[in-house]
């Protein structure tokens, strides 16, 4: 789709990376163009990352305000982000988007392994993987732009313990079943659950079953939060798609859906978000259908982007 500079500037700061981590990228690239990446069907290593930049450049340098800019370098290693894609054939947006950040993540670690291995090799002494790779995941400029983290906490209602456990993530997916508003799916989403009668909580503490509440909160705001409406429905014999209107806000405020606990504190207590991207599905149904992106310019103009056509529309 054809891409303003404003666009491109925007995204390309929405993670605010300072200067050692541009540094960093930059090394990252260089790494993955002299052989890190997976290979493509020329037989030349494809690196994501560097895909991905290369088509940002062209938008910043492109002076032609007709002209559009194709991502032909990524649609042609399409199955090297994952197998099941095809060039021409309908798939989702969100699994696209997930699978484009875990090739970003994977260009990353794969860096700091083709590193590690390196100086395994001048200490001679034999490579092996270290654990902590998993954590550096978490830690790494992917999460520190689109990463969060859960905390999925049970706590007993007889001596008030509380069992926490955090899990990383890149995009929260709210059900939108009778749900008519963007508040009222993430209140569903952060809703207290019961557990009683046979669903009874084992207590650490009490070291016997009680009852107990289960929640599920953000512990860690995302410096950019990705919300994924699930509009699709599936069962054993079909898809369906949910078609109801979903009023959302243009400024988002997460606050009740921020963990609070006198064990421990939020990251960030009041995370407060600007929309500047929807992305919508067009058609009736699983199987088919069209993409367009409603985008909000620097200038905060809302333009719409339909493939290699872009027009200017109102916020509402």
């Amino acid at each position: 789709c054809r891409v303003s500079v404003q666009h491109v500037q925007q995204f390309a700061t929405a993670g605010r990376l300072s200067k050692k981590q541009r540094v960093m990228l930059k090394q990252m690239q260089q790494q993955q163009q002299r052989g890190g990446g997976r290979k493509s069907k020329s037989g030349h290593a494809f690196c994501l990352l560097c895909a991905l930049s290369s088509t940002l450049k062209q938008c910043l340098s492109s002076s032609s305000q007709r002209g559009c800019v194709a991502p032909s370098q990524i649609v042609r290693n399409i199955r090297l982000i994952n197998r099941r894609f095809h060039v021409g054939r309908q798939e989702d947006s969100q699994e696209f988007m997930r699978f484009l950040l875990d090739g970003l993540q994977n260009n990353v670690v794969g860096h700091i392994t083709l590193s590690q291995k390196r100086q395994a090799q001048k200490q001679g002494r034999q490579y092996v993987p270290v654990p902590a790779i998993e954590r550096y995941k978490e830690t790494s400029i992917i999460h520190r732009i689109f990463g969060g983290q859960f905390r999925s906490q049970i706590k007993c209602l007889k001596c008030g313990h509380e069992s926490n456990k955090y899990d990383a993530f890149l995009d929260v997916s709210l059900e939108i079943r009778r749900c008519k508003t963007l508040h009222k799916a993430l209140r569903h989403f952060v809703a207290v659950e019961k557990l009683c009668g046979d669903n009874k909580y084992r207590c650490d503490k009490c070291r016997k079953k009680v009852d107990a509440n289960k929640q599920m909160t953000v512990f860690r705001a995302p410096t950019v939060l990705t919300i994924h409406l699930k509009r699709f429905e599936f069962s054993h014999w079909h898809g369906g798609k949910i078609r109801d209107h979903i009023e959302f806000p243009l400024t988002l405020n997460l606050r009740k859906a921020i963990s609070y606990s006198a064990a421990d504190a939020p990251i960030n207590a009041n995370p407060v978000y600007d929309l500047y991207a929807v992305l919508v599905h067009l058609g009736h149904s699983v199987n088919s259908g069209h993409y367009v992106c409603y985008v909000k310019n620097s200038n905060g103009v809302w333009y719409l982007m339909d493939d290699s056509m872009v027009q200017q529309v109102s916020a509402k």
